[in-house]
């Protein structure tokens, strides 16, 4: 916590993602959140801004479409959440998009390498710990620098086993949720509620 409205804080991740042809990666990434409203109303009202940069090293199962079998690139992205929880239950959406960095010497081909991403949920409370929810998401493809270059079989595809080159990405689920416990909260950290790395956020 650097105020009421700023804060400063990292993600770490260490991870072996066969599915994006990663057999060891890991990554830091540095984050700055701006609050419109003071963290305290969070649990009623949020809109945050933030912005993250950092490195991230891939150790490749097989050699990318690139011709890359390991590397390490800074990417950055930035994000925009908003959520507002009434008697009737919560409702959310967020923005959010990311881009490699582009350096002329050594990376001619990360310019253009971008993930964008829109989201959407909504809760509806049937009772005190009983809700619905219903979530979507889209997403704009355009930072798969992971992929091998053999190529993706229709079984490993399938069956999740292997990520496929695409574009276009978009979800639709529904579920129900269950709470219980204590209504009060000693201690409640709004600060970076959604934060994830790059892996989390954009693959």
């Amino acid at each position: 916590s650097l105020s009421d409205h700023w804060s400063l804080g990292a993600v770490g991740e260490v991870a072996r993602q066969t599915r994006f042809n990663q057999a060891f990666r890991w990554e830091l990434t540095p984050v700055i959140e701006y609050s419109l409203f003071p963290y305290e109303d969070a649990t009623r009202r949020a809109l945050t801004f933030s912005y993250r940069i950092g490195p991230a090293y891939r150790a490749y199962l097989e050699e990318t479409l690139y011709g890359e079998n390991y590397e390490t690139r800074v990417e950055h992205g930035i994000e925009v959440d908003l959520s507002q929880r009434q008697p009737w239950g919560e409702a959310g959406a967020s923005i959010s998009g990311s881009q490699f960095l582009f350096l002329p010497d050594t990376d001619e081909y990360s310019e253009g390498l971008y993930n964008i991403r829109l989201r959407g949920d909504i809760q509806f409370r049937i009772i005190r710990g009983l809700s619905v929810e219903l979530d979507g998401n889209i997403s704009w493809v355009q930072d798969q620098i992971y992929l091998a270059a053999g190529g993706v079989s229709d079984e490993e595809a399938l069956l999740r086993l292997q990520q496929r080159a695409t574009d276009f990405q978009y979800g639709v689920s529904m579920g129900v949720s269950i709470q219980f416990g204590s209504i009060f909260n000693n201690v409640v950290n709004n600060r970076f509620r959604n934060a994830q790395g790059f892996r989390g956020r954009f693959n």
